[in-house]
This record gives C-alpha cells, structure tokens and sequence, in this order.
C-alpha cells in the first residue's frame, strides 16, 4: 500500500484515478500506479516485461521517481497522450497563425502545454502587401491565443499553459514588455524576452562604464522597462537564446534554431518537438546516520549513492518507453520525437535533501552538494542513454547530432530540471530545487463552509518532535502556532534554523546561484523563480538578470513577494462565493523628502522621522536613543499605527478591516521575551489579542493569500516557483 499523506489522496482523487461513467472512482493510487507501469512496460521485449513492471510499480509506488501529470493520467486510458511540453512555429500569414491556434487547441485538450516565438510576426503598422492592410502586431495575436486558452479545458481538468517568447530587437517589444503590467491581461501566457549574447554583452559594458552609453540608448532603455515591469507583476522573464542554441539542448543543429521553450522555460524546444519528463525525489535518498536531529555530531546523514543511481537508470528507461507508447496529438509531432527521442530527468525534494542532511539553502555547502548530485545523476543518466542505444539502437538523427560519432546515445538529451508542483504534492515532497516556500501556508476544505487549515512543512514538525534541545517534549505545538501565524522559524530561539530558511529569506544571489549549478550538469534547462522580498528594488531584479547571464543560466524568472497582493474576505455566512477585495498598491517614489524631530524623553532622545509625499506625511518612524529592546519595540509600534493612519491605502475600509490592520502591524514585534506561550512584546501581546476577538466575529475569516485563489478549486492559496503559478492545495499549475 502507497503511502500518500491526505492531500496526495485527495488530489489523485480529483485529478488522476480513473472514474466509471457515473463519476464514481474505480481506481485506487496502487492500482493507478500499476496502470502506467503497464503502459510503458509494453515497450519492453517479452523477456524483460514482468521485471521492468514490477521495476516501475515500486519506483512510483515508493515515490522515489514519477512521471509528469499526463503519463500519469492518461497511460493506460483512451487519450494515451503522454507528454507535457510541446513548442509550434507560428508563420507571417493569417493562415498559419490560425492553424498554429487549431494544433495548440488539440494539444490542449489533452493535456499538454505549448510554447510560441511570435518572432516572425511581422509589427504593427507594418503593411500587408495581400491585403494592402496594416498588420496588428504580435501582442495582438498573442490576446487572441489566450482567449482561445480561456476556453479549453486541458482533459476536462484545467486551462492550458503557455509561453509567448519575442527577440529584443522586434519591433513590437515594448508593448510585449508592457502587456501583463495590469496584473490581468493575457493570463495563460508565461511571456520572456528572447536575449542574444551579443545585447547582453553590450548591455554590461554600458553599466561598467556609462560612458559609452549614448543619449537615448535603446538597449539600456529597453533593460530598465523589461526590469520594471519585472518588478511589478513577474513578467517577462529573460532568455538568453544564444546560451541555449550553443548548450546540449540544441543537438542536432540542422533543425534549429531553437526559438522557444515550453512554458515554464525549462525545455527549449525545436518547432514541432516535445519532451517527456519525470523528476526523482531526492528526500528520499539520504542516509540517516542518526535517527535524531543530533547537530553536535560528526556523522551526519549523506547521500545514497547506490540506491540513487539504480533509480536514475530505471527512470530514463520509463521515460524512453514513454517516446515509444505515447499517443502524439500531431503527425509532425510524433515524426520529430521518434527521430531525436528527447527525454528530461529532472528532481524534486532538493530542500527536503538539504534539511536532512542539516544543510542551509544559501550556503556554500549547499550549492556544493548541488553541483556533486546533479553531476551524478547526469553522468548516471548518460550511461544509461548509452546502455540504451546498444541495446535499441541510438535515435534515428544521431548521425546528424552534435554526437556523432564517440557517443552513441539513444536521446538526444537526458536531463531538464522541470517544474514539479503537483507531482510533488503526490509525493509529499518540497518542489523541484526550489527552496522551502513556507513552513506554514494556509490552504482551504470546504466542510459547509470556508475554513483555515494550515500545512506546516513535515521535515520542521519532525525536527521539533526529535530534537529535544532545548524545547521540552511537550511544547513543539506552541511553537507550531507561533510559525504558523507568520511562516518562518527564523525569529525563534532555535538551534540550526538556518536549514529552514524559507524562498523569500534567502538573497537573489543565492537563488541564482543555485539555479547555476544543476544548469551546470543539465541538458536541456532549469525552471526556478528567484524569489525576492516585497522590500526589493527595481535594481535588485536588474542585477539578478545581469548576474543569471554571467553565471551561464539559459533564462531567469524572477518574483518579487506581494507583487500582486490582494487581500481575501471569506463571508461564511453565506452560500455565495468568496468576496475577493484586491487592494491598488499605492506605489512610493524611490527617493522622497523626510524631516527629523528630537525631543527628550525619560529613556533618552526620541528621534521623530516623517516622510513626505508631495508635501503631505506619509510615513512615521520613531526611535529611541539608548533604550532597551521593550522600548524599542514601544516606539515601533507607536510609528507604525501613526502611519497607517496617513496611509491612503486605508481609505473606505470597514472597521473589520482596519481591525485586521492593526493586528498586522502590532504582532511580531519583537522584544525582550524569548519565553514559549508568551508574547514577544507588549505590542505583540495586543495584535495576539486583537486577533483572537478578529477570528472569533461569527461572519469573517481572515485569509492571506500571496497570488489570488486558485482558479481551479477556488480554495487553495496560489505561490509562485519554479517558473511556474502553483496551487498548494489541489495541486493545479500554469505549467
């Protein structure tokens, strides 16, 4: 029997297991489990069908390794189609524009996700010589696409995915830039800018000497928007194509170039090419030499090796059964996988590794541990291409690859670190190599009404069950409560918490850097977003995207935390669907004027800081010459209820509202008791108790929710990562 913990059950309920004609389940998780090993086993000769089946049940049952959401839910079934990740040309003619639009329709249906350069598009304005009309641009055919994905439900389960990718030196680029800035438009697009070697080379050496920066440089222009708008919504992201066409992921150069991806950017795609894809879950190879979290010891857990590289090698050999079995929505499509035969091995569970094996995400340990296991697994993925090829012949365009002659491969790429959320929610496992998003987020059960349910990260619940020190046996649940009101442990007396650093708590450097190393020893691409704090600056993206080119990553995503924040109302007094109240974010100028007032108090000068935009306070900040830490906390809590009062933002809320404010701003100031149960401050103490008479009005319930509610089970809390919008409740993706 699988174990699945209740959210993998009920995902697999709603999502994979197969149901009769009434909608009543008649599959369980082993019996969906036995249904794809025996789809992709039928690839095997009679001799090998029984070992391999057996080989692939207990790969996925034990959830060491697992396919991506179609082979698991449609092996075996009518719609046999396979593949996640397709890319169609699209040609400068009404025709070829509309039968890109009906290819992606099919593709759709079935489950797949498409990606699209409207590079050859010509701009608008541009004349028509058929018609003698002026043509309406990219974007606008891009708005179209979307619609027509507005309306397609991918196997009856969700909308589909997709990528829009345009060249920095189209002529439509900056209303490309600009075409998700109000957080609404095109919304089943991904969109990235396609970047060329030789504009980022010129790019840097503008920002190293503004000298050579002419009046009106159309490359620093056209940075500073891409930035920009980055910062506010998360798009566009960047792709470096010329890093991509001269890496593994374009090895029979006869058929490029590669002018997209899929539409989470980690698998650059050939026109009419797919990839089928499968990630292992690396929580599960480490070796416990101590069963308690004992930090003071020397034998420290440490990968299995062994039992790792027996799993890399059964999994490229599902994935190549998969090229084989799999049921292609397209003729083009199926001609160009059997002849190149791309697979893309990928991981998930990498933070769980890393706290197992009591390593903190942004450290140098870490990023060196990377680097050893994805080296591993490709080395151990390459082997087993090879041992594939003697056996069934290497891919049919190997003779025109890139390998030709020394190594006889049967796929023509072996590795791509792909987006994992809601494989990974089935394996009960952290996402891709993404860090830790939240030790505590808030998910939704519909029980005749909304109501909170919060998921606290299980390797942090085991820890404070199973190290003891210094947190006695029976108060791990204080602190539980403690991290589930605000996510994070590091604000706690804890010994090693750094291991539990969550995405926002760690710098763009260090995400960046990460991302750098598994690209270092993968084929194809990575698909990560660099997380960043509200807090962070236009010029933080730039020097992200400028420091992901030079660290040799094909492409970056970045996402700024609250860029899209709303504020969620639930009314559970009624049968009508949630109220969604999103607020316009009141945006601050980067430099704005500010006066200082002393004045004497009992515990030492007060220093009055008030911030004025146009001539009007804004903001107060209060501190306090040689005060204590409770002092300290007094005054802070002083300068933040006295600016929310000037805040605009605040204007024409309820007092229910206003009530949620406050509380929000009076908890988690910090003072000088470190005592469990027990506020951390005076001014903690009172948003605790605000938020006690706040939970406890008959009507209301306060929900936090960073990117809106999820469109698919209009209850969970979508997050952004890995490339990719995710919810943590039923598992639907973008992607």
């Amino acid at each position: 029997m699988t174990l699945l913990t209740p959210q993998a059950i009920k995902i697999l309920e709603e999502r994979y297991l197969l149901r009769d004609s009434k909608g009543i389940l008649i599959e369980t998780p082993d019996e969906m489990f036995w249904r794809v090993a025996k789809a992709v086993a039928s690839a095997e000769s009679v001799e090998n069908y029984d070992f391999y089946l057996e080989t692939f049940f207990e790969m996925m049952s034990s959830l060491d390794f697992l396919p991506n959401s179609p082979t698991l839910a449609n092996a075996g079934c009518r719609s046999h189609q396979l593949s996640a990740c397709f890319v169609l040309p699209i040609e400068d003619s009404l025709d070829g524009i509309f039968s890109t639009l009906h290819q992606a329709a099919l593709i759709h249906k079935t489950g797949g996700g498409t990606g699209f350069s409207f590079g050859k598009l010509r701009g608008k304005g541009s004349r028509v010589a058929s018609t003698g009309h002026e043509a309406s641009g990219p974007v606008s055919f891009l708005r179209v696409f979307d619609a027509a994905t507005n309306s397609i439900k991918q196997g009856g389960m969700r909308r589909g995915a997709n990528m829009a990718i345009l060249p920095v030196d189209h002529p439509d680029i900056q209303e490309f830039i600009h075409s998700k800035d109000d957080g609404k438009s095109i919304e089943n697009f991904n969109i990235s800018v396609a970047i060329p070697n030789w504009w980022m080379n010129c790019l840097i050496a503008h920002r190293n000497d503004p000298s050579l920066c002419e009046k009106a440089c159309v490359i620093c222009e056209r940075f500073e928007e891409i930035t920009e708008s980055a910062w506010k919504t998360g798009d566009p992201g960047l792709w470096f194509i010329d890093s991509t066409n001269d890496s593994k992921a374009n090895p029979v150069r006869s058929l490029g170039p590669i002018e997209s991806t899929n539409p989470c950017g980690e698998q650059p795609l050939y026109a009419w090419d797919v990839c089928t894809l499968g990630s292992i879950n690396l929580g599960n190879f480490v070796i416990p030499r101590n069963p308690k979290y004992d930090f003071d010891r020397e034998d420290l857990p440490t990968v299995d090796w062994g039992r790792l590289r027996t799993v890399v090698h059964n999994a490229v050999r599902l994935l190549d059964n998969v090229v084989e079995v799999n049921e292609y929505p397209l003729p083009q499509i199926e001609k160009m996988a059997k002849s190149i035969r791309r697979i893309g091995l990928g991981v998930m569970g990498w933070a769980d590794m890393l706290v197992k094996i009591n390593m903190a995400y942004d450290s140098q340990e870490a990023v060196d541990l990377g680097r050893e296991v994805m080296r591993f697994i490709s080395k151990e993925a390459d082997k087993a291409s090879l041992d594939l090829g003697e056996e069934r012949g290497c891919f049919p365009l190997w003779t025109d690859s890139i390998y030709y002659p020394e190594k006889p491969f049967r796929n023509c790429t072996r590795t791509t670190i792909a987006p994992t959320g809601t494989i990974s929610l089935i394996a009960g496992c952290s996402s891709g190599i993404e860090p830790i998003f939240a030790l505590s987020m808030q998910t939704f059960a519909l029980e005749g009404k909304l109501r909170e349910l919060p998921l606290v990260y299980r390797p942090f619940t085991e820890y404070l069950q199973e190290y003891k020190r210094p947190i006695p046996a029976t108060q791990p649940e204080e602190l539980l409560d403690q991290v589930a009101q605000l996510g994070t442990a590091q604000f706690l007396n804890l010994p090693n918490k750094e291991i539990f650093k969550i995405a926002n708590e760690i710098s763009w450097r260090s995400h960046v850097d990460m991302q750098s190393v598994f690209q270092e020893f993968t084929d194809n691409a990575v698909s990560k977003t660099i997380n960043l704090p509200n807090e962070a600056t236009v010029k933080d993206v730039a020097e992200a995207y400028v420091y992901a080119y030079q660290q040799e990553c094909d492409g970056i995503t970045i996402f700024r935390n609250g860029c899209r924040e709303s504020q969620v109302l639930v009314n559970t007094g009624s049968s009508k669907a949630p109220l969604v109240i999103s607020k316009q974010k009141f945006e601050k100028p980067q430099i704005r004027k500010s006066v200082t007032i002393d004045e004497r108090s009992p515990f030492g000068t007060v220093h009055l800081h008030i911030t004025t935009l146009e001539d009007q306070p804004y903001e107060i900040y209060i501190t306090v010459g040689k005060s204590g830490s409770d002092v300290t906390a007094m005054t802070e809590a002083i300068g933040r209820l006295a600016s929310k009062v000037l805040d605009p933002e605040i204007v024409g809320l309820t007092g229910v509202e206003k009530l949620d404010i406050i509380a929000q701003q009076l908890r988690y100031i910090g003072g000088s008791s470190m005592e469990l149960g027990v506020a951390m401050s005076l001014p903690d103490a009172i948003g605790k108790a605000l938020e006690k008479y706040y939970f406890e009005i008959p009507a209301v319930e306060k929900v936090h929710n960073t990117g809106g509610l999820c469109i698919q089970c209009g209850n969970g809390s979508l997050v952004r990562n890995e490339g990719c919008i995710t919810c943590r409740s039923c598992g639907w993706s973008r992607c």
